[in-house]
């Protein structure tokens, strides 16, 4: 069943308005009629089952006949920081990333991030990444939209992990396997995880990091690029913390 995604809010009553953008795309290019069913989710962790009643020029109305919580959400809170990567790098990463049910996504400026936008270029940016996340979830059946947050320096990304139940960095230069990190018996619970530049963390921030209670562990024997290593961790992380294996209701 096709999804949509809608402000909170839209929901007047039993009835939702749809123009603009995904509209034009409703009737030019699916051809959906009154009568279609479809599935509305607003980003905050809510769906609704919707008809469609009436089509006119750039405008769909539905009825809406009953909401729930979103039933592909995964029972971890799982946060990927990641130091900034060149290119579109970051663009497929967000992507994948909330098609893997991660709960937030902090970008960050390590000591060896080579690509360092200025404000103008990063406000384009965080705006595209809600673009791209929002997409994803109409793909992935998520309804809860994952927390995009201010770019920050890497301080600041050790302070937004203070409650967090597992606190991990990935460290290319780590010889402790993930296996032997203390994880709390695998709490479906608050996960932060850190993963660096394609430079790499200098050991300073190591350091740092571990006094702020992070254990830092490595992804195995290979050198994999920064964002090959973002994928595979936040796998892992989905794998031992949350719901990613598990069958189908």
């Amino acid at each position: 069943m096709r999804r949509f995604k809608i402000d909170p809010g839209r929901i007047k009553g039993n009835t939702c308005v749809i123009t603009g953008p995904d509209a034009k795309h409703m009737i030019n290019v699916l051809r959906l009629k009154a009568d279609d069913r479809v599935v509305l989710f607003d980003g905050t962790g809510w769906e609704y089952a919707a008809v469609i009643q009436a089509i006119s020029s750039g405008e769909v109305r539905l009825s809406v006949h009953n909401s729930r919580p979103g039933l592909a959400e995964s029972p971890a809170r799982i946060t990927v920081a990641q130091g900034f990567l060149k290119d579109k790098k970051m663009d497929t990463l967000i992507r994948q990333l909330t098609e893997l049910g991660i709960s937030r996504w902090v970008p960050y400026f390590g000591v060896r991030s080579v690509a360092r936008p200025d404000a103008q270029r990063l406000s384009k940016r965080t705006a595209r990444w809600h673009k791209i996340a929002t997409e994803a979830l109409k793909q992935c059946r998520r309804s809860q939209l994952p927390e995009i947050e201010p770019a920050a320096d890497f301080s600041a990304v050790l302070q937004l992990a203070a409650s967090a139940a597992v606190k991990l960095i990935f460290w290319e230069a780590e010889s402790a396997p993930l296996r032997s990190a203390e994880l709390g018996g695998l709490p479906q619970g608050d996960v932060f995880i850190i993963l660096g530049p394609e430079g790499g963390f200098v050991e300073a921030e190591i350091e740092q990091a571990r006094r702020a209670g992070f254990q830092s562990v490595s992804l195995g024997p290979r050198i994999l690029r920064a964002e090959t290593a973002t994928l595979a961790a936040g796998t892992l992380a989905q794998f031992l913390f949350g719901d990613l294996g598990d069958g189908q209701d």
